[in-house]
């Protein structure tokens, strides 16, 4: 008789007959202490396809493609201080005291800054008291990441979707881009990149929620129903998915070009070993190591499956990846405490 914890964890990565162990099981039995005997895989019924499955979570309205892409075009533009203060940070020739004006120009901005920097996952607390101190302390690229954490967390309403979990999404967001940079220091990536990437992988849920409240509710609802992916019962039913919705709106919001191909990407990465491939492998796996940590205890929580050619380009150990949860662990709880989620 297995126990809870093993019961948990099987849930966890429930599939179809005759699949292949997945390759994080290894790795999070050893993290949570559980047993070494991989679980029997549970057989899943067909997934359904085409008209059946459309019918099987019928939307409230039937949306499509050029309908949202319509909403992302409509979408304001990030202020144009964030933006100022974002160029300032990546531009090696700006100095410290330009950075921090720019940034002091939206006080919004510093009281985010300011807060997240004294989080306890910075080991700062209390040290960190003017916008300058921060840059000094913690760097450019860093107070880039949380400056990007601030500024998109103020551009949605959280009032127009009441069924939409925002706390729940920017703490699985927090999370991937936790665990996004530390597999990238794992193998010696962009660290910053990877949290960028990790932190917006799934920014397109947000605008299909806010603007498409009743129809994404039905399609949530379905996906539970089914226990399938939300991706495919996306594509199905809109002819597009959250991570292509999110693609348009980061090149909207002109990110760069290589995180934009992350968020396309991150359930598909691209074959290759160039910037933008590992970048969306990063995420791809940092995703499901997330959602192997099973920090929410959803009921239909699933780990997603790995492409194998992502999994073998990072060449991860079991130990990386147990020291990858383990800091995110610790550092979704720091970071959401500092961002009230």
């Amino acid at each position: 008789m297995p126990s809870g914890l093993d019961a948990r964890i099987a849930h966890l990565f429930r599939g179809p007959a005759g699949c292949e162990l997945h390759p994080l099981w290894t790795s999070l039995t050893s993290y949570r202490g559980g047993t070494t005997t991989p679980p029997a895989a549970a057989a899943k019924p067909a997934p359904l396809r085409g008209a059946a499955f459309v019918e099987a979570a019928p939307l409230a309205q039937p949306i499509d493609r050029q309908a949202v892409q319509q909403r992302v075009r409509e979408l304001p533009p990030l202020p144009q201080a964030a933006l100022l203060a974002l160029a300032a940070l990546r531009d090696d020739h700006a100095s410290t005291e330009r950075c921090s004006e720019l940034i002091a120009r939206d006080q919004a901005l510093v009281a985010s800054l300011l807060r997240l920097a004294n989080s306890a996952f910075y080991g700062v607390s209390g040290r960190v008291s003017s916008v300058q101190d921060a840059v000094q302390m913690l760097g450019r690229r860093t107070v880039g990441s949380l400056l990007a954490v601030a500024t998109v967390t103020q551009q949605f309403d959280v009032h127009r979707c009441p069924s939409f979990n925002f706390s729940g999404f920017w703490r699985h967001a927090l999370a991937v881009a936790l665990a996004s940079r530390a597999l990238a220091q794992e193998v010696e990536s962009d660290i910053d990149a990877a949290f960028l990437g990790g932190l917006l992988h799934d920014i397109g849920r947000l605008t299909l929620a806010v603007h498409f409240p009743d129809e994404i509710d039905a399609l949530m609802q379905g996906a539970s129903l089914q226990d399938r992916p939300l991706n495919t019962l996306e594509l199905a039913c809109l002819g597009t998915d959250h991570a292509e919705v999110g693609a348009w709106m980061a090149a909207h919001w002109h990110f760069a070009p290589d995180v934009v191909v992350t968020i396309a990407a991150h359930h598909q990465p691209p074959v290759g070993s160039s910037t933008a491939a590992t970048l969306a492998a990063l995420v791809h796996v940092a995703d499901a190591l997330v959602h192997a940590l099973d920090l929410e205890g959803d009921a239909h929580e699933r780990v997603p499956t790995l492409e194998p050619h992502a999994w073998a380009q990072l060449r991860l150990t079991p130990d990386a990846v147990k020291r990858a949860m383990a800091s995110t662990e610790q550092g979704v709880v720091d970071l959401s405490e500092a961002m009230g989620l």
